[in-house]
């Protein structure tokens, strides 16, 4: 009987990727019932890693995958390849702009004045009251109320 052909998922991408940085390492795919496994061998031990047929969590679902084959392959003994820094020149940024804050030295003579002086010397006006609102214009059926007094229930 043959064996049934296995769909590509993004685990597989994800694997193959992180599989090539570790030499010597061979790997093979099985169904096993429901999962999918990935047998990976080093020095002739090996081990399985699975991982799900659907791909139901495509965001970290990968991600995860690829850190078991790292434990997996730690364990093995297989060493990964160290990867190639970038050669660009490395981004520095502006902190003092990008805090927002304006950073002055101490030794500079401006700050020499009390910085609260000018704040002495605001004065502040009360607010305006604004006149009483005039009482509503009571309609016929509510003057009526009033002259023959508080309802009874």
């Amino acid at each position: 009987m043959s064996q049934p052909r296995l769909k590509r998922s993004p685990y597989d991408d994800a694997a193959e990727a992180e599989l090539s940085r570790w030499p010597g390492v061979s790997w093979r795919t099985e169904v096993r019932g429901k999962h999918y496994a990935l047998v990976l061998t080093f020095n002739g031990v090996s081990r399985f890693v699975t991982y799900p047929t659907s791909p139901g969590d495509t965001t970290r679902g990968p991600l995860n995958h690829v850190s078991d084959i790292r434990k997996a392959l730690t364990a093995l003994g297989a060493m990964r390849l160290k990867s190639e820094r970038s050669t660009a020149p490395k981004r520095w940024r502006n902190r003092t702009e990008a805090s927002g804050l304006n950073l002055v030295s101490l030794a500079d003579t401006r700050l020499a004045k009390d910085p609260f002086a000018a704040l002495a010397q605001v004065k502040f006006l009360a607010p305006e009251t604004p006149p009483p609102a005039p009482e509503p214009r009571l309609g016929w059926w509510r003057r009526a109320l009033r002259w023959l007094g508080k309802p009874t229930r």
